[in-house]
């Protein structure tokens, strides 16, 4: 039998991250999420009991293994309910400070922003 070609149809490489993210939807309430991957256009991760919707918008905090702050705004390009209390979500970049770009390009990447 032949071998099928696998091909990855994402735009954008992705490193594993696992960490603790601060998730908000105004800085009065924030929500814990565990990191699954990175990239220098978005972030995805899981959260448990916090109803997220399509093309929402969230800030998310969370720390280079540099210890450096990273603090972006993204809208919600795709969640999927995993179980009844745990959901996956896509968050693409909005804002990013330009060190903060400057870092995802470089740890990403492997450069600098064009």
């Amino acid at each position: 039998m032949p071998e099928l070609a696998c091909t990855d149809r994402r735009k954008y490489l992705r490193i594993p991250m696992r960490q603790v993210l601060s998730i908000s939807r105004n800085a009065r309430q924030t929500h814990p999420a565990t990191g699954q991957d990175l990239s220098v256009a978005g972030i995805r991760f899981e959260i448990v009991g916090c109803e997220i919707e399509l093309a929402e918008v969230l800030a998310v905090r969370f720390f280079t293994k540099e210890d450096q702050i990273v603090e972006a705004l993204g809208r919600v390009v795709w969640c999927t309910e995993v179980d009844p209390v745990l959901q996956e979500v896509g968050l693409e970049f909005l804002e990013i400070p330009p060190d903060c770009s400057q870092w995802l390009h470089e740890s990403v990447a492997g450069g600098k922003p064009a």
